[in-house]
């Protein structure tokens, strides 16, 4: 009889223990995330900001396609006005977490001194969903949600093989992306790796629905208009490895919305060479970074 109450007693807590690990895990899970460098970003960009003190005239925006493909310095020292880069991996996740973050770095009285926005987003090129408002701007998912970001199985295997953490980094000065210790395993010798090149060379893009697209773009603009009220605003669809497969109707379409929207569009041609491309179709290398960063300083012609 004691052995049977024994045995109740045991399988009855075994829900409770299981529970409570479960939540032990999620919260351990959120918050030692890898964020692959995201908040040093932020926490570079904010101590740059105030350790340099420029009037900030031009900014940078988008998502992963013009941190690593648009520089900042060089836009500096070619049109002399003082640019900053603010792109944000994945445009911050969503909207809400973008405009936060850029609120938060630009304050209110330095916002309306910018005369310049590059909005350089693959958003024209790349179906949504856009916008994932279940994760914060470190890309993890909301403790309000009580799901972990991986599964334990996961976080065993990754401690078990010892799996490199991809990192990314900016500078102070310009928040452009460092890429002296990031592996360009398209095309530094010292990291190809052929199933990214084959992966690289697969890809595609084509105009997206654009009455989809309109509803983010007039989000954008709204923010725009109340936060940066001076700024020129340039839509850029990126350079890519690959031609963008659309017809003429369809970027007239597309640059009549731009226009209404007071925005100007800029497509940049393709960049048909894996040399200048670093692990991504639409993440550059550093001389891919020079190639678009030249393009756009020709679209602003506001040389020295």
């Amino acid at each position: 009889m004691l052995r049977m109450v024994k045995g109740k007693f045991f399988f009855s807590i075994i829900p409770i223990f299981l529970g409570v690990t479960y939540v032990l895990y999620v919260f351990y899970d959120h918050y030692q995330f890898d964020d692959h460098g995201v908040t040093g970003i932020i926490e570079t960009r904010n101590s740059g900001l105030e350790k340099y003190n420029k009037e900030i005239e031009g900014l940078i925006i988008g998502g992963s396609n013009s941190m690593w493909g648009i520089s900042a310095n060089d836009l500096s020292k070619a049109t002399n006005k003082n640019f900053y880069n603010l792109s944000m991996h994945s445009n911050g996740v969503n909207y809400k977490n973008y405009f936060n973050y850029l609120e938060e770095t630009i304050p209110p009285f330095k916002a309306k001194k910018i005369q310049y926005i590059i909005w350089s987003t693959i958003h024209a090129i790349h179906e949504p969903p856009w916008n994932d408002f279940d994760r914060d701007i470190l890309g993890r998912l909301r403790i309000s949600k009580m799901i972990p970001n991986q599964s334990i199985l996961s976080f065993l295997y990754k401690k078990s093989i010892n799996q490199e953490s991809i990192f990314f980094q900016v500078d102070e000065e310009f928040g452009d992306f460092i890429f002296d210790d990031f592996k360009c395993t398209l095309s530094d010798p010292r990291y190809l790796d052929p199933s990214a090149i084959k992966t690289a060379y697969s890809g595609s893009y084509g105009l997206v629905d654009l009455k989809v697209l309109k509803k983010q773009l007039d989000i954008y603009k709204s923010f725009f208009k109340s936060y940066f009220s001076n700024a020129e605003i340039f839509f850029v669809v990126p350079s890519t490895l690959h031609d963008i497969s659309y017809d003429e109707l369809k970027i007239n379409e597309l640059n009549s919305m731009i226009t209404a929207l007071d925005m100007k569009l800029h497509v940049q041609e393709p960049i048909k060479d894996i040399n200048y491309f670093c692990e991504s179709d639409h993440h550059p290398n550093e001389k891919g970074r020079e190639l678009r960063t030249n393009d756009i300083i020709n679209l602003l012609d506001i040389r020295q």
